[in-house]
């Protein structure tokens, strides 16, 4: 599963990450553990998601998409705190 995860990380295939996901959860039924992990696994590829997206409006300087996309990492408990220090870093350099 981690290779194919990263294979689609490295892509920016999110839509893929996600049907691995999907298809792992098939596989693992009720089991609490698998369940909680995959769950882990799905935010943790979501953040990526946004920081991608993040990563392209700041490369095409679009200022407003970029905002947003911060702002939306920013309300995510699950944020890593080095991510988070580095968004309100930025936040506080554009203003």
């Amino acid at each position: 599963m981690k290779s194919e995860l990263q294979e689609a990380a490295d892509k920016d295939d999110y839509a893929g990450a996600r049907a691995v996901i999907a298809r792992y959860r098939e596989r693992v039924g009720s089991d609490a553990d698998a369940t909680s992990y995959l769950d882990e696994v799905a935010k943790s590829m979501e953040i990526g998601e946004l920081v991608a997206k993040y990563r392209t409006a700041l490369r095409t300087n679009n200022k407003a998409a970029a905002n947003s996309l911060a702002q939306q990492l920013l309300t995510r408990p699950d944020l890593p705190g080095s991510l988070r220090d580095f968004l309100q870093k930025q936040g506080r350099a554009a203003h």
